[in-house]
Order: C-alpha cells, then structure tokens, then sequence
C-alpha cells in the first residue's frame, strides 16, 4: 500500500513538471493593437498635463503648459498687467476774466489763484498778462519762468473753486498794510481727476490796490485717491 501511495506521488510530481514546463516554452498572445494604441495615448496624455487626443476628459485635469494651474483654458492666457488709472473725462469751459476788488485783498488772491491755474493748453501763456495788474513787478516778472508742477502735463486745466484760509503766521499777522493767508484751489483737469492745490499768499498795500508779492505752492493731491 505504501509503495502504491509512493508510485502515485511520483506520477503527479512529474505530470506538475511537464505542465510547467509547456507553458513556459509557449509564447503569450499578442495584445490588441487598438487596445495598445489607446494605452499609450493615455500614458502620454497623463505625463505631459494635457490631453493628447483633444478630448477635455481625457489626460490630466489640469493643464500647466501656460505657467497657470487651472482646467482646460480655452485659449493662452496672459499675465494680467495694470494700465494707468482712468478717470471720468471732464469737461473744461473756458472763464470769464475775473474783475476783483482791488481793495480787498482777499479778492485780488482768488482772481489771481483763479486765472493762474486755468489752462486751456500746455502752451498757454494768456495768464501771464491778465495777472499781471495784481502782482508787484518782481513777482510778474519771476513767476512766467516758475513751473506750476500740480498741473504740468495735465491742461486743460479749469479752477471750481477758491478757498481762502488763515493767516500764514510765519509771514506775522495781517496788518493794515500787509496781508497773509493761505488758500486751497480745486482745478478740474480733462483726463487726470481733479486736484486740490495748497498756496500761500502775501500782499502789500499800494497807491495801486493790494498786490501780490508772494505766492509759492506747498502742496497738492488729486481728490478721490
């Protein structure tokens, strides 16, 4: 009984052998070529980020070859690039000449701040003469020379608004014969917005009315920003 049990071990030991050795000698089948081609369309979809056949579903699901991470974009992106700031066109009407008090010197500054800062081009010099009456000769002689740097490159220019402020103490307090203040001038330019110009004004008082013997500008910011 036992040599049967032994025969039969051996007989399975060997048909396990041969069985092996059949499948290893006989070649595999070769693969679909469709099912191939489809296979490595897909794996070279997947490693570039963008789909190969130019199905939107196939491949990756984001697409980085423009330098941004996001789904599929329809076409090249750009980088965004800020232009300069637009502001509302304003319309510039040309002024009437103002005709001031002589005598009040409060009035002769805001003719003056009014004609000085209203342009109607770059190249506009009719200021010059109309303010003249109300500057002493030195200053009317200095100031055509003298940019107004709150308004270069902005004309045309128009003047909304004259606001007379304080006394400039540096300059000492107002006096029958000298008169010191500060002012705030709204001008409406064309393209750029609107600006409010700080000045400082000083007058004495003349056989001809107040004039203007000092007007610098200390500063100014468009409105709104």
């Amino acid at each position: 009984m036992t040599a049967k049990r032994t025969a039969w071990a051996a007989f399975l030991v060997a048909a396990a052998l041969i069985v092996a050795v059949h499948f290893l000698r006989t070649p595999l089948p070769a693969p679909d070529a469709a099912a191939e081609q489809q296979q490595s369309e897909t794996a070279q979809g997947s490693q570039s980020g963008v789909a190969g056949s130019g199905d939107p579903t196939a491949g990756s699901e984001v697409d980085r070859s423009n330098g941004f991470a996001q789904p599929f974009p329809d076409h090249a992106q750009a980088p965004e690039t800020a232009g300069p700031r637009q502001y509302e066109r304003q319309t510039i009407a040309p002024s009437s000449v103002p005709e001031p008090d002589e005598n009040d010197p409060a009035a002769v500054a805001e003719a003056f701040l009014t004609v000085y800062n209203t342009r109607s081009a770059e190249t506009d010099t009719s200021w010059q003469e109309t303010v003249r009456p109300w500057l002493t000769p030195d200053l009317a002689q200095q100031l055509p020379s003298v940019s107004n740097g709150a308004l270069e490159g902005k004309a045309p220019t128009a003047v909304s608004a004259v606001d007379i402020k304080g006394n400039v103490e540096d300059w000492g307090p107002d006096t029958p014969l000298r008169w010191a203040h500060h002012a705030d001038v709204t001008v409406d330019t064309q393209d750029n917005g609107t600006y409010v110009l700080s000045f400082r004004v000083r007058s004495q008082l003349t056989d001809q009315g107040w004039l203007i013997n000092a007007v610098p500008l200390d500063s100014w910011h468009r409105i709104g920003t």
